[in-house]
């Protein structure tokens, strides 16, 4: 057994990094860049065109929104959850362009099924450039590999 001030250092250590993580996890997710890339990929999901074409800089990113039936097609069921990891998060020098790395997990269940979290999960990983022009941030780039043999599914 470990003497008190040595359990005493390693708890507090222990503390420290988990409130070290905590708070880049609540600064990332917060930002501005994340909040307009995740109100994109709701206006996705929800087939919500009228939203996405307000977050984005020109009509090629509306793209995702032209090959809907492929998506709901391998989204086969109800949608319980869908949260995202973000990957990489950078900023340019000038602070008027972000690109982000985003994992979007889907869980689902399939037709006939029910529960609470989903049977299924969906990994659908996504880059997006976004930029800030005046004050608000639009995305400019938008790829994710939702189509593509990529795609996991677990």
């Amino acid at each position: 057994m470990l003497p008190k001030p040595v359990r005493r250092l390693v708890f507090i250590l222990l503390l420290i990094a988990f409130g070290y993580y905590a708070y880049n996890m609540v600064r990332v997710h917060t930002s501005q860049e994340v909040i307009a890339f995740k109100q994109f990929s709701s206006a996705l999901m929800e087939n919500d065109r009228m939203a996405a074409k307000k977050l984005v800089v020109g009509d090629r990113q509306l793209e995702p929104f032209s090959k809907r039936a492929k998506r709901d097609e391998a989204l086969r069921g109800d949608v319980r959850w869908t949260y995202y990891k973000i990957r990489n998060f950078r900023r340019s020098e000038d602070g008027k362009t972000s690109t982000l790395r985003v994992k979007q997990i889907i869980r689902l269940d399939p037709p006939g099924m029910d529960s609470f979290f989903g049977t299924e999960k969906i990994i659908n990983t996504q880059d997006v450039v976004l930029v800030s022009p005046k004050s608000a941030w639009k995305i400019e780039q938008y790829r994710d590999n939702f189509y593509f043999p990529g795609m996991k599914q677990k």
